[in-house]
């Protein structure tokens, strides 16, 4: 099951930066390291994601 963080600067419509890992452990860093560099911006959206089925779910949003 693929693991993707999104990283949005701006309204939900706006272009994202996603990457995708086989490891939700490497997601998960990823997130963590994405929170501590761009969480405190107003204007960011950061999720961690995994795909089933062709379905994204949100695992964790900040």
């Amino acid at each position: 099951m693929p693991f993707l963080v999104r990283l949005r600067f701006g309204p939900p419509s706006s272009p994202a930066v996603t990457g995708t890992w086989d490891s939700e452990a490497t997601a998960e860093r990823k997130f963590r390291g994405f929170i501590g560099r761009y969480g405190s911006r107003a204007d960011v959206r950061i999720e961690e994601l995994a795909t089933f089925c062709g379905q994204e779910g949100v695992l964790s949003p900040a």
